[in-house]
């Protein structure tokens, strides 16, 4: 046995993936994106706009996508959480 199946059978809360967290993560990730591009086509490039609306944004799609690669339901909650906490900023 080797090392990564010695993991996996001592600790596998590590190795679970919860597909519909990872699908749903992923699903608004990619709106997110969309809508940065729609926002930087149709509202403008100036710095207010890139300041209060593309960084927190880009921020929020940084957070999703790695949640969506990593894939479980705890990691997937605490980045439920820092999305939510970039309100404050907004």
């Amino acid at each position: 046995m080797n090392t990564s199946e010695y993991r996996r059978k001592t600790h596998p809360e590590l190795y679970r993936r919860s597909w519909p967290y990872t699908i749903t993560t992923a699903i608004l990730f990619i709106l997110v994106i969309g809508a940065m591009i729609t926002s930087w086509r149709y509202l403008g490039h100036d710095l207010y706009i890139i300041g209060f609306v593309l960084v927190p944004t880009g921020l929020v799609a940084l957070i999703l996508l790695a949640a969506a690669v990593n894939g479980r339901k705890h990691i997937v909650k605490e980045a439920w959480a820092a999305c939510l906490e970039l309100i404050f900023w907004w």
